[in-house]
């Protein structure tokens, strides 16, 4: 991503701060606090092209899990036709709630939800554009426009494998 800068970026080195442990029950929670067994899958920012919606709507089509989307715009009101779909009160609750964190985005300025994924020990796949280095943590990297790679990577994640 630098070379697209022309010399005129520089790399930042990502760090995640050591952060206390906070009871589950101090985060807002998704609505139904029921314990779920079907996989939950958060798309770490606004359901938009430029975040890897449409990418990801491929990777998950006819997958027996349920998306969790963060408050935030999206494509379109039927944009998640036919898909189980849960809103979540903020990112953190999705992060909490999620049993993986996606973000195949193509441009990404504020990577916060990957971060907090990091912090709570959740499976990260995302693009280069997120800004994780490989010192971040146990994440997985896939190509912006490769939707059959990110479902292999999820469908790996979910079965935690490698």
């Amino acid at each position: 991503m630098l070379a697209l800068a022309d010399g005129r970026g520089i790399a930042l080195a990502w760090q995640v701060p050591a952060l206390p442990a906070v009871p589950a029950t101090a985060i807002a929670m998704v609505e139904d606090t029921t314990e779920c067994t079907t996989p939950r899958v958060l798309l770490a920012a606004a359901s938009l092209a430029r975040k890897g919606a449409f990418e990801l709507r491929e990777a998950l089509r006819g997958l027996p899990l349920q998306l969790l989307l963060p408050p935030g715009a999206q494509e379109t009101m039927d944009f998640w036709s036919g898909f189980d779909v849960r809103r979540v009160a903020s990112m953190a609750a999705g992060v909490h709630a999620a049993t993986i964190v996606v973000l195949p985005a193509w441009i990404e300025q504020q990577p916060r939800g990957l971060l907090l994924a990091l912090v709570a020990d959740k499976p990260v796949v995302a693009t280069a554009a997120g800004g994780l280095g490989t010192d971040a943590g146990l994440w997985r990297c896939v190509e912006a426009s490769d939707y059959a790679a990110l479902r292999v990577q999820l469908l790996l994640a979910l079965q935690g494998g490698s």
